[in-house]
């Protein structure tokens, strides 16, 4: 078991800077309320702190501190203040490297993040991670860092080739999601909308799942490119709380509520290599799916016998059935949505076709089934336009094993 060092004043007890340098792995370094401070900031592979007073502001230190790699930084009840120090994260894992803090304040210098991670571990439980220039973030981590947040209040998160789950967290302005990065929030707080940026910016085949968005009143922005996925279960969206999402053709997006406008085409998501700097809102593009044809290239020619109408638009023709409607939208956009990271060589995200028509006789459910057969095919959900309709004598067999036969027969 580790020493427990105590920094203060008395008899038996150290400075700040002899404590940390006489630390070793599994000690525990106790801080009595007072300010502490070492500019020259450490490096270390093993570190715990923990402050001694009522709540974290009672115990400040002003230093960085650098995890080497598979290290690991415990902080606990204290403000870990590096605002005034240049060219420098608050806290930086090296490859392998862990933080674990609980009910800690980092406040940065105006140019860098506050934690940095470069395949590390971060896991964090009521904690504050500040950052004043909106231009940068506060958390942010790269090449398969995972970050665990538990009612923590961030100002700003940028995830690259990452993943990050968000437990009842509170983000003051935005949150980015790059590089084939995913982020699963249960209850995700948006504290404010920092102009000219986006609130939500999901990127190259990444993942956003939010099982319940909370924003603030006024108009946030949000951009989904590149082939990812957006997914909100519920939220706030009504007339004073709104949200505008810029999509791309290659990206799903299922935000209850929200404006969602197509961009006519990819838009490049190349940003500066020098982290981090949130991607300014472009300019909103025409998202007209029904450009005027021009006049000048329709020649004069026998009509051909006019088409049948596409399956799906006789579907949507008909009247309620929205139910039905909404789910046959869902299969198409998330078919197309894993065909294109199939292509890219992404795994798809898996999706049952199974459906179930219910209602009294006459009320159309046949034709429906039919109509959903042929959207399906049309619309490249399905591979064939193989729609085989039976009933139940069809199917019923004197022998045990006939019902397995006869499906395979009728399907071949």
């Amino acid at each position: 078991m580790g020493r427990m060092i105590t920094v203060g004043r008395g008899f038996g007890k150290y400075s700040f800077n002899d404590a940390v340098l006489m630390g070793k792995e599994g000690d525990t370094i106790l801080l009595e309320p007072g300010h502490y401070a070492h500019t020259d900031g450490y490096t270390t592979k093993h570190l715990k702190l923990r402050g001694l007073g009522k709540e974290p502001n009672d115990v400040v230190i002003n230093t960085d501190i650098y995890v080497k790699e598979g290290g690991s930084l415990n902080l606990e009840n204290v403000v870990l203040d590096s605002h005034t120090i240049e060219d420098s994260n608050t806290c930086y894992l090296y490859p392998g490297a862990t933080l674990i803090a609980r009910g800690v304040v980092f406040m940065p210098p105006e140019n860098y993040p506050a934690i940095f991670a470069n395949k590390g571990t971060v896991g964090l439980t009521a904690c504050t991670v500040m950052q004043d220039n909106v231009k940068r973030y506060a958390l942010y981590g790269q090449n398969g860092s995972n970050f665990i947040l538990s009612q923590c209040d961030v100002e700003s998160i940028r995830v690259e080739q990452s993943k990050a789950t968000l437990q009842s967290s509170q983000i003051r302005s935005s949150l980015a999601v790059a590089k084939n990065s995913e982020v699963d929030a249960d209850t995700l707080f948006i504290a404010t909308i920092r102009e000219p940026y986006y609130t939500l910016l999901v990127t190259d085949s990444s993942v956003l799942r939010i099982t319940k968005l909370v924003l603030p009143a006024g108009q946030a922005d949000a951009k989904a490119v590149g082939s990812s996925q957006v997914t909100v279960d519920e939220d706030n969206i009504d007339g004073s709380h709104l949200l505008t999402i810029q999509q791309d053709e290659d990206s799903d997006v299922r935000v209850p509520n929200a404006s969602v406008n197509l961009l006519k085409k990819a838009t490049s998501t190349a940003e500066s290599s020098t982290p981090p700097k949130p991607t300014p809102k472009a300019a909103a593009e025409s998202a007209d799916p029904h450009p005027d044809d021009d006049d000048a290239n329709q020649a004069e020619a026998k009509p051909d016998p006019e088409p049948e109408e596409p399956a799906i638009d006789q579907l949507r023709a008909m009247v309620g059935l929205k139910q039905v409607k909404d789910e046959v939208d869902q299969f198409v956009k998330l078919a197309v949505f894993n065909k294109k990271r199939t292509d890219k060589g992404l795994p798809g995200i898996s999706q049952s076709l199974h459906s179930l028509f219910l209602g009294n006789p006459g009320t159309g459910k046949t034709t429906v089934a039919r109509l959903v057969a042929k959207v399906m095919f049309q619309e490249k959900v399905l591979p064939k336009d193989n729609y085989v309709e039976v009933s139940r004598a069809d199917l019923v067999s004197e022998n045990v094993a006939g019902f397995k036969i006869e499906v395979q027969h009728r399907l071949s």
